[in-house]
């Protein structure tokens, strides 16, 4: 919020100001964040989300024998959600850049793209929260 904020050409606000201002109880932050995303991106944010949730629910497959396999990030690679946003192939710079600012616009903050190249949730506890949503 307070990123947002500046990107938006307010001043410095106090941090602990906002942070008092946030609820305590993770599903109520995580319903708060839900509340702040745009109405007119509020259908984008629940296909992102359920693209997220149906993909990490998935078995994935195995690569037989592959020393890589236990280090498989949990996420979704962004190439990935990319087409199944129904987005057209494109550079993998394009997609990135993109893709950050849509997840930040379109979920909130509940979904972000790791230094790895993989959606992922905020926290582990996301998982449940949009299980009750």
């Amino acid at each position: 919020m307070i990123l947002g904020g500046l990107a938006d050409g307010d001043s410095l606000p106090d941090p602990r100001v906002i942070l008092n201002k946030l609820p305590e109880d993770l599903e109520a932050l995580y319903s708060s964040l839900w509340g702040r995303i745009a109405p007119r991106n509020r259908p984008d944010a629940a296909r992102m989300l359920t693209i997220f949730r149906t993909y990490t629910l998935s078995p994935q497959p195995k690569l037989a024998g592959s020393l890589l396999d236990p280090f498989r990030a949990s996420g979704v690679p962004c190439h990935v959600f990319w087409v199944a946003d129904g987005a057209a192939p494109a550079d993998k710079t394009y997609i990135t850049h993109t893709l950050k600012r849509r997840l930040a616009s379109r979920t909130g903050g509940l979904l972000e793209l790791t230094s790895s190249g993989q959606i992922d949730s905020l926290h582990s506890t996301v998982h449940g929260w949009l299980d009750t949503v």
